[in-house]
């Protein structure tokens, strides 16, 4: 057995850089396999936390995952712009808010968008921890490359199994994380000229530059039905409160 010696109160910062790659007993059950499926794989999140220590910076611990990914956003639009050769002079970086025409109260707020009054193209942008970043885009370019046979063949067979269900068929949507499709079909839902969201992943503590930035461009097309759906849910939801309204300003209740 080796042996590191490293104070936890006078060396904190090195013993914390040690530990990274490392499973330690704190770090085996966010790694070992789970007991059931979540998301169709029984691979945790841990595992992919693990792989993007070998690959990124560490996090500043000082800052929330959600303040970072605040603060990343503006970046995350420079490099996307870069990536689709798209010129910064096209596109408003600071859009606001947009508005149904036939219901104001269902809106959206894209992080950049085509310039002009009628948009037909939007940016939201995700700074995601680097595990869950690193997974999504493993995931899109399995999914995009499931006719290559050569591709396929050349994946080590557990990897397959340690993500989602990969369909048959490629559609961005799938590949976007499920907690966040309802915000991109959103775009198409408040703006009828929309064609096409370019969901931007973007971790700068990636030292892999390929892996830095990733961009699934998700077209009307491919959302649809699901767009009409959500628009009358939320139309549905929208009707039911202003019944519950009617009945509280009349003292039912």
């Amino acid at each position: 057995m080796q042996i590191i010696r490293l104070s936890q109160t006078d060396d904190r910062e090195a013993w914390l850089e040690e530990r990274r790659t490392r499973v330690m007993g704190t770090k085996y059950d966010k790694i070992a396999p789970l007991s059931r499926k979540t998301d169709g794989t029984l691979t945790p999140a841990g595992f992919w936390d693990l792989l993007a220590e070998y690959i990124s910076v560490a996090p500043d611990s000082s800052k929330k995952s959600m303040d970072r990914g605040h603060e990343m956003e503006k970046q995350a639009i420079q490099k996307a712009l870069e990536i689709l050769h798209i010129n910064e002079l096209d596109v408003e970086l600071d859009p606001g808010m947009w508005l149904a025409d036939d219901n104001d109260r269902i809106g959206s707020s894209p992080d950049a968008a085509q310039k002009g009054d009628r948009p037909t193209y939007s940016f939201e942008a995700k700074c995601f921890d680097s595990g869950k970043h690193l997974k999504a885009i493993i995931f899109d370019s399995i999914c995009k490359r499931i006719d290559d046979r050569e591709f396929i063949a050349k994946l080590p067979p557990f990897l397959i199994d340690a993500l989602p269900d990969i369909p048959s068929v490629y559609n961005p949507m799938n590949s976007v994380p499920k907690d966040n499709r309802s915000q991109v079909r959103q775009y198409f839902v408040t703006n009828p000229d929309q064609e096409k969201v370019f969901v931007v992943l973007h971790d700068d503590r990636i030292a892999i530059d390929k892996y830095e930035t990733h961009i699934i461009t998700v077209h009307r097309r491919d959302v649809e039905g699901d767009v009409l759906l959500q628009r009358d849910v939320q139309k549905q939801q929208l009707d039911k409160i202003d019944q519950l309204l009617q009945l509280l300003a009349d003292g039912l209740f």
